[in-house]
């Protein structure tokens, strides 16, 4: 149905004859009309067989020979050659312009043709001869057809299994685990402990600098640096983690995809790329804590407790007497409630401050994470990605080589 829309051929004529065959009846090769031949050209590389029908009076026309056969000899394995309305000629006329018309096609390119000699109208000759040869033609082509299909399917198969395309890999998903997951563990080899520790510190400093306590704080012990043990560790652990992803994916895959994921990335290979990730990770400086309003207030009420500290020891050295016994020692007991009171204060801003630098130091490991992790993609994911889009497309070929096998076994062929 494809051929004839193809071919814009609308006229369409069903048969229940003997042959399942579709017959396209194409114009006359002596036609003035140039599309006529167009239609040729574009039909013979596409059909089984082509059928050039001759009479006696036109066989030798160099209109066909020069203008068709000669250009098209190269298909002539699927020409065959009738001289029809053979019961023109008498007596050794028959044989006469069969052996012509054989030399004439020899020359132009198509020796040992094969020739019916028939007659279609009236007394019918030799159509049953031609008829039992297109039924051979069938016949062989169907075993060919169902040779090749259970070839083509089994050939499919074998490639599946050698190169490992057997089922999908959900790559995508497990790639962003991991990938997350050893980022996550190397952003804590850049901003680990230490780092947490010294942005506490800067909270710490930061909360209390407006309180007395920020007179005496302000200068405090610097940071140790990260230990490189634990760096590496890191790199070790989220190396072991990439390499376990590769060895799963290569064992899924199977074949020459498995073997090709395992050569590309050895465990020496991701643990070389996991350290160039890690050292080519761009850091911006930690970003600083973030203040609390409250942080100035509770300054001020520190102040003002130190103050009143101070009042009740002018107090008591003023007034003696109020500390005699038998009567309340309302300096010492003033004294003593400020002291509390400023001292829980202060450990409150400490201990809101050092949160203040923990939740600072959580965003920088977060974009240090983020950062390692796009190292690492560029590094091995996309190259995991490509072996893997390679295996994708293969099966998607072999998949539709499997389908037009089916369609091969199931489709009827025609002459």
């Amino acid at each position: 149905m494809r051929l004839l829309d193809s071919l814009g051929i609308d006229e369409r004529i069903g048969h229940s004859g003997r042959l399942d065959v579709a017959i396209i009846d194409l114009p006359d090769f002596d036609s003035i009309d140039l599309g006529h031949r167009e239609i040729v050209e574009r039909l013979v590389p596409r059909v089984d067989a082509i059928v050039w029908v001759f009479d006696p009076q036109k066989y030798a026309d160099r209109a066909i020979h020069q203008g068709y056969l000669v250009p098209l000899a190269g298909h002539r394995e699927r020409f065959l050659f009738v001289l029809n309305q053979i019961d023109l000629l008498a007596g050794d006329e028959l044989d006469l312009v069969r052996a012509d018309l054989l030399t004439r096609l020899a020359e132009d390119g198509i020796p040992e043709a094969d020739l019916f000699t028939t007659v279609a109208v009236g007394r019918i000759v030799g159509i049953d001869r031609l008829i039992r040869y297109f039924e051979d033609r069938l016949r062989a082509k169907r075993l060919v057809l169902g040779k090749l299909a259970y070839d083509l399917h089994s050939a499919v198969k074998g490639i599946g299994e050698i190169v490992g395309v057997r089922e999908g890999l959900d790559f995508d998903q497990r790639w962003e685990e991991t990938r997350g997951s050893a980022a996550q563990t190397l952003a804590a080899g850049l901003a680990g402990a230490s780092e947490i520790s010294t942005m506490e510190r800067a909270g710490r400093r930061l909360a209390v600098r407006s309180s007395p306590a920020g007179l005496v704080t302000r200068s405090e012990e610097p940071p140790h640096p990260e230990p490189l043990g634990r760096q590496e560790a890191a790199i070790q652990t989220a190396a072991g983690a990439i390499d376990s992803l590769v060895t799963d994916l290569a064992f899924e895959a199977g074949g020459f995809f498995g073997a090709r994921l395992r050569s590309r990335f050895s465990p020496r290979e991701v643990g070389a790329q996991v350290r160039r990730a890690l050292e080519g990770t761009k850091l911006d400086e930690p970003p600083p804590p973030n203040p609390s309003a409250w942080w100035k207030v509770a300054g001020v009420g520190q102040w003002l407790a130190l103050a009143a500290v101070v009042c009740s020891i002018v107090w008591a050295w003023a007034r003696p007497s109020i500390l005699e016994r038998g009567s309340w020692p309302w300096p010492v007991i003033v004294g003593v409630a400020a002291l509390a009171v400023g001292f829980g204060v202060f450990r409150l801003v400490r201990a809101s401050g050092a949160k203040a630098g923990r939740r600072a130091a959580a965003v920088f490991r977060e974009s240090a994470s983020e950062s390692v992790g796009a190292q690492l993609d560029r590094r091995i994911g996309v190259a995991l990605r490509t072996v893997l889009r390679d295996r994708a497309e293969l099966a998607g070929l072999l998949t539709e080589l499997s389908i037009e096998a089916a369609k091969l076994e199931s489709t009827p062929p025609a002459d």
